[in-house]
């Protein structure tokens, strides 16, 4: 299992992306994978188990699940309008 992290490019001439990038945050210069998300991607959260993230999309409402291993998304659920942030306790 990669040690991952999921990034969001910040890339102003292209808001409304709905990208997220999976990367071994140990190798900062090796393989990423892009994964398409919903509108607009904000923050995110990791599973306890770390074999997902949990991707909040502020601009439809909804929270993609991703499966590191697999680098695409399992399930997509609504959120609730303008969520921004997640947190895994």
């Amino acid at each position: 299992m990669l040690d991952s992290g999921v990034y969001r490019e910040e890339k102003l001439p292209t808001l409304g992306e709905r990208l997220a990038n999976i990367f071994d945050a140990t190798n900062l210069h090796g393989e990423q994978k892009v994964v398409t998300v919903g509108k607009d991607p904000m923050g995110f959260a990791f599973t306890a188990d770390g074999k997902a993230a949990l991707v909040a999309n502020h601009g439809d409402g909804s929270v993609s699940v991703i499966d590191l291993e697999k680098a695409q998304v399992v399930n997509t659920f609504r959120a609730g309008t303008g969520i921004e942030t997640l947190a895994y306790c």
